[in-house]
């Protein structure tokens, strides 16, 4: 019989994944799946199939334990009634009480200010091994007018930081990888793994290993240092900036209980759903209730393809 554990260490990607899942059973919140929900479910699944096949769009995974989830979320009951309605944000967004030491000038996702970049190189100074650029003193200036010019480059510093230490450079980024062997690397016994997608409109909020050797090309150019694997292509690394937004989380893996527990939006009557996200007609306010009963600090809209974030 088939497991979740077992289907993800079997298994190459997340298409199928989702094709295996099939036979599980099927949950939306806590309460198991009649036969209609479970045939709407997997009349969706075979439509993000056709289109995540078309290149359209990327399947990925994070894995991640209840109890942490849990302790973000504020909540002691079932993990997935808020993961659903809030997503998984970066460590940056958590409140001072769980979040890990760091003296990060990093305000907001937007955050391109000479401070942000004048700590980066300070940063990359003390724990670059590559290259001689940081410790002269001199390029500092040059560092400074190049980065204010191209704020991708701020991006790809940034993530340095994070491959270095994500604990201690909180700058707004969510890991996730497409390789369902990944997601199984560690052995917490209360591991879940939710599944998300992310629309061809919103790709420029992800990062993975041809984007960052494009930047990487660009940096050559214009004389700045690089360093060889900004990634982990052996995990398949994708980052995300901000978060995981709510919206594009399919279902959460649950390796120990071994059922799926998909987003209650997918009964939704959406025709585009797979482009634009499950629940576009947001109740801002009662979001923001939601939000400041959970541990996040602050929240993330996307709109007019840019990120913005605000406080609870």
């Amino acid at each position: 019989m088939n497991s979740t554990e077992n289907i993800l260490s079997s298994e190459s990607d997340f298409v199928e994944v989702l094709e295996k899942c099939k036979g599980l059973d099927y949950y939306i919140g806590t309460e198991k799946t009649n036969k209609k929900q479970k045939n709407i479910i997997i009349k969706k699944i075979n439509l993000l199939i056709k289109e995540i096949k078309s290149g359209n769009h990327k399947l990925l995974a994070r894995s991640e334990c209840k109890s942490n989830i849990k302790k973000k979320l504020g909540f002691d009951e079932h993990y997935s009634n808020l993961l659903f309605s809030i997503g998984d944000k970066a460590k940056n967004y958590y409140k001072d009480e769980i979040r890990p030491y760091t003296e990060s000038p990093v305000s907001d996702i937007n955050d391109y200010s000479k401070e942000v970049i004048n700590w980066i190189f300070d940063e990359c100074k003390r724990k670059w091994d590559v290259d001689d650029y940081f410790q002269n003193e001199s390029n500092k200036e040059d560092f400074l007018k190049k980065l204010l010019e191209n704020q991708e480059y701020i991006h790809y510093y940034q993530y340095y930081l994070h491959n270095v230490d994500s604990d201690y450079y909180q700058v707004n980024y969510v890991s996730s990888t497409e390789n369902p062997k990944i997601t199984l690397n560690e052995s917490e016994h209360d591991k879940v793994v939710f599944l998300f997608w992310i629309p061809y409109a919103f790709s420029m909020l992800r990062y993975d290993e041809v984007k960052f050797k494009i930047i990487s090309n660009n940096l050559k150019v214009d004389k700045l240092p690089t360093f060889e694997k900004p990634y982990y292509p052996s995990e398949y690394e994708h980052v995300i900036r901000g978060c995981i937004f709510p919206s594009f989380i399919l279902c959460v893996l649950d390796i120990s209980e071994n059922y799926v527990v998909f987003n209650p939006k997918i009964e939704d009557d959406y025709a585009l759903w797979v482009e634009d996200g499950f629940d576009i007609d947001i109740d801002q306010i009662n979001f923001r209730k939601i939000l400041k009963s959970t541990n996040y600090n602050a929240g993330i809209s996307f709109t007019n393809n840019k990120l913005e974030d605000y406080k609870c």
